[in-house]
């Protein structure tokens, strides 16, 4: 099972939800099919559209650190993929 992953689960566990949240991560940067997603030990971040076209322009593959917010999903559908819209490309 996936960090994120067990974090929601966890925080569902205490009464909580963890939709939304703001997090930074560090993976594998790659481009599957014209979109971007990161890898991250098992789990698939999904690069959304909403994400500023600045950033997704100045994008590599590779190794990366983002700081990010990932999208609503219900407490009962989670899963090893998020999408996530990236707020800044961090120095890794």
């Amino acid at each position: 099972m996936g960090k994120v992953k067990k974090i929601q689960e966890e925080v569902r566990n205490n009464g909580f939800s963890a939709k939304n949240a703001e997090v930074t991560i560090v993976g594998q940067l790659v481009k599957n099919e014209n979109a971007w997603q990161v890898n991250v030990n098992g789990e698939t971040f999904i690069v959304s559209s909403d994400t500023p076209s600045e950033i997704v322009k100045s994008l590599n593959t590779g190794k990366i650190k983002l700081k990010v917010f990932g999208k609503d999903k219900e407490d009962n559908h989670l899963n090893g993929t998020w999408d996530i819209r990236i707020v800044e490309v961090l120095k890794s």
